[in-house]
């Protein structure tokens, strides 16, 4: 790692040097870090790489003309290069009558005591968690592959209106699926060291979900489900997305328009985007280097906040809530830091309450069908079990779903009281079990 002193003095080298060749703002933002990843497959590892690397993204306006460019040189050339590509650029591109400016210099709430304890475990580390793995895969004569990656990082933001934002952490990821003639398992852990990934575990969770149960058909149709963290984390991606995005909000491509304020969801959920949760990858700033803080998405049900970056508060009159993504972000300001509210029961406790239904592992191939009501539709994965009388009975092939999660937000019967970490450090998620009265399947596999 560089640290805050070296990467202060490029941010200041590239803001002169935009200001010199006409730019009226700019703004630098550097990352720079370190990526491992060990990879296994038919129970072996075979391949285990390192990865360092920059960037080097510049955003200038001229007037209200404005351009981006990119590089992962930090040396003094490079630096010189990638700013006169974005004037370059800014040149070129039409007036923006809702450009108003790059956000005012601020204060940050600290958040690099959440990763001052953590560590990374390394290549022999990684190798050793896998071996686990590996092991307790050939005792059920499956087949392991997966991946166990640990990274470093470091940001930095400035501006040429005083913004110097600075941030460092870790984060690391296990992942696994067990196969085997029949049946596959699904299991993984994240967290912010590889210190804090326990093999055994996902072992342990992998080995249940490829072998609990014989197989039981059933057909295509509506049952009730318990959502396992992995697939809830998917399905609140998607709410992330096309919920409360400022840009799909104004632009009436959310189901967010004209709900705020409203009970759309059972009163029991309630859903933050809190970028400070300590059992996440808390970052006190967006990358436009505006604080970010708590903000309650949806309360007891109810549609409660619409999220936004510098460019879209400016352009519809909103408070910048700091959601923006690196520009030129043509998506809109998105949550990233998206938290479900635990309720007070246990998996067990949901799957006891569930009379004929469905225990989802994860969903894949998810897509959308129908932006308003959020339908989605996409198939389950690695671990689908049938529930009869509050028991898993058995396991069923792999089935399409395709289904409103609005729709399914409003019929939502428990909750489950633990959260788990899923998804990267660019958009993680913590998430619980989910007990949902209706959920619609279309569709069947022909094997597994």
């Amino acid at each position: 790692m560089l640290g805050k002193n070296k990467l202060s003095k490029i941010t200041k080298k590239a803001l002169l040097l935009a200001k010199e060749n006409g730019a009226s703002d700019a703004e630098v933002v550097l990352q720079q870090g370190v990526e491992e990843l060990t990879r296994f497959a038919n129970s072996e590892i075979h391949q285990s790489i390192s990865l360092t690397d920059s960037l080097v993204h510049i955003r200038v306006a001229v007037g209200k003309k404005v351009g981006v460019s990119r590089c992962n040189r930090l040396d003094a050339q490079g630096i010189r290069d990638c700013v006169k590509k974005a004037i370059e650029l800014a040149n070129y591109q039409q007036i923006d009558p809702h450009y108003r400016g790059l956000p005012a210099k601020s204060s940050y709430i600290p958040t690099h005591k959440h990763y001052q304890r953590l560590s990374h475990i390394g290549p022999k580390g990684r190798a050793k968690a896998i071996d686990i793995i590996i092991k307790e895969a050939k005792k059920v004569l499956h087949h392991a592959s997966g991946a166990f990656s640990e990274s470093e990082n470091e940001t930095l933001i400035a501006n040429s209106n005083g913004v110097l934002a600075y941030h460092r952490g870790l984060s690391a990821s296990l992942t696994t699926i067990l196969t085997g003639d029949k049946s596959t398992g699904f299991a993984s852990q994240s967290g912010r060291g590889g210190s804090e990934i326990i093999a055994k575990n996902v072992a342990r969770q992998a080995v249940y979900k490829a072998t609990h149960g014989e197989c039981i058909e059933v057909p295509p149709g509506e049952y009730e489900v318990i959502l396992e963290p992995p697939a809830v984390a998917e399905l609140m991606d998607f709410f992330a997305w096309f919920g409360p995005n400022a840009r799909i909000f104004h632009e009436d491509v959310s189901f967010y328009q004209g709900n705020l304020g409203k009970q759309v969801f059972h009163e029991s959920l309630t859903i933050l985007d809190d970028p400070l949760h300590k059992l996440g990858y808390p970052i006190g700033f967006d990358y436009e280097g505006t604080p970010k803080r708590p903000i309650v998405l949806v309360k007891a049900g109810t549609l409660n906040s619409v999220v936004y970056d510098s460019y879209h508060a400016n352009k519809y009159k909103m408070e910048n809530t700091g959601h923006a993504l690196l520009a030129p972000n043509t998506w809109g300001p998105t949550p990233t830091h998206l938290v479900v509210a635990p309720g007070k029961h246990t998996k067990d406790q949901l799957i006891k309450n569930v009379k004929k239904g469905l225990l989802i592992t994860r969903f894949w191939y998810t897509r959308v069908v129908q932006h308003k009501q959020l339908m989605l539709t996409g198939m389950t994965r690695d671990g689908t079990f049938y529930i009869e009388n509050g028991k898993i009975t058995g396991r069923v092939r792999n089935l399409r779903y395709t289904q409103s999660i609005v729709e399914a937000y409003k019929d939502i019967r428990g909750i489950g009281n633990k959260l788990e970490l899923h998804g990267s450090e660019g958009s993680p998620s913590l998430v619980p079990h989910l007990h949902i009265g209706t959920f619609r399947f279309t569709g069947i596999t022909k094997h597994g």
